[in-house]
């Protein structure tokens, strides 16, 4: 037997933006067709913002703590998955910006937001400057860690760039700092989980 609101409103269930395979996070559905207009509206304009957490390898220095990477994205001929990071207005454009929360050891907390939303655009960005993340074994990292370490992040961070961190009160507190360095410890050894 069916139920009885099923033959008076019918399910739309629309998904707003997607997740690379091997990336946790929050994923936004909308229950009907005018949500999903409205949603996708918000995310072309900007309005919703998709901000992820990496660690990555390598040390950042501390003049690059904060940047934007716009680097164009394009297939690979051949390569199904795969992509690669073209010279301006040769692929799509491709900005993601970036700001490193804490390093420990041979790794970075690094938290991006994504201005557009490529196929592995974070993972080509950050290997593009020299800092794959870990575990990410189709752009260059040779970290031992389980599978690629990227998370969508709360969406607390409206003021990306733009004020320094001080001025936000955004410095991590001792006991988050030391959580940080237990995960690059775990990364770095491979026994890292997500």
């Amino acid at each position: 037997m069916q139920a009885p609101w099923r033959t008076i409103l019918p399910i739309i269930c629309s998904i707003i933006g997607r997740l690379d395979k091997e990336t946790s996070g929050a994923l936004v559905f909308a229950k009907n067709r005018a949500g999903a207009a409205r949603l996708t509206r918000e995310r072309q304009s900007g309005e919703l913002q998709r901000t992820y957490l990496a660690l990555v390898e390598n040390l950042f220095p501390q003049d690059a703590y904060k940047g934007v990477i716009d680097a164009d994205i394009d297939r690979i001929p051949g390569v199904l998955l795969k992509r690669r990071i073209v010279d301006k207005g040769a692929g799509e454009r491709a900005v993601t910006h970036y700001r490193v929360l804490n390093q420990s050891g041979t790794h970075a907390l690094v938290l991006c937001r994504l201005e557009t939303g490529r196929t592995h655009q974070i993972r080509l960005h950050m290997a593009g400057i020299g800092h794959p993340l870990c575990g990410d074994r189709i752009y260059g990292s040779h970290a031992q860690a389980p599978k690629t370490d990227l998370r969508t992040a709360e969406n607390s961070d409206n003021e990306f760039v733009g004020k320094s961190d001080a001025a936000r009160g955004s410095a991590p507190s001792a006991p988050a700092v030391h959580r940080i360095g237990n995960i690059s410890d775990r990364a770095a050894s491979g026994r890292l989980c997500i």
